[in-house]
């Protein structure tokens, strides 16, 4: 898979990638349409906390699920979908 990545301070890269490993409650999206938002500006301007460089760029999103780990999720499978990037930031998501 290709993936904007972070490489350095600064400096983006268009990267192939591995094709992730799927865990428990997660899906495999085969993006149709990605965006950078203001989340991924901090990241690249360094004022997003605890990122590391070789991070992928490119929270918000839509696609079709092409895998699911759990089969009770198969369902989703050729669904169309807008990913979330607000999903699993934490408790506090108003700091």
């Amino acid at each position: 898979m290709k993936a904007l990545v972070l490489a350095s301070a600064g400096k983006l890269q268009i990267k192939d990638m591995p094709k992730p490993v799927l865990a428990s409650g997660q899906v495999l999206i085969k993006i149709k349409s990605a965006t950078l938002n203001r989340r991924d500006q901090w990241i690249r301007e360094g004022k997003y906390p605890d990122i590391k460089f070789g991070v992928i760029l490119g929270s918000d999103g839509c696609g079709v699920v092409e895998e699911v780990f759990d089969e009770v999720n198969r369902p989703w499978v050729g669904k169309e979908v807008v990913i979330n990037p607000n999903n699993d930031w934490g408790d506090d998501l108003e700091g």
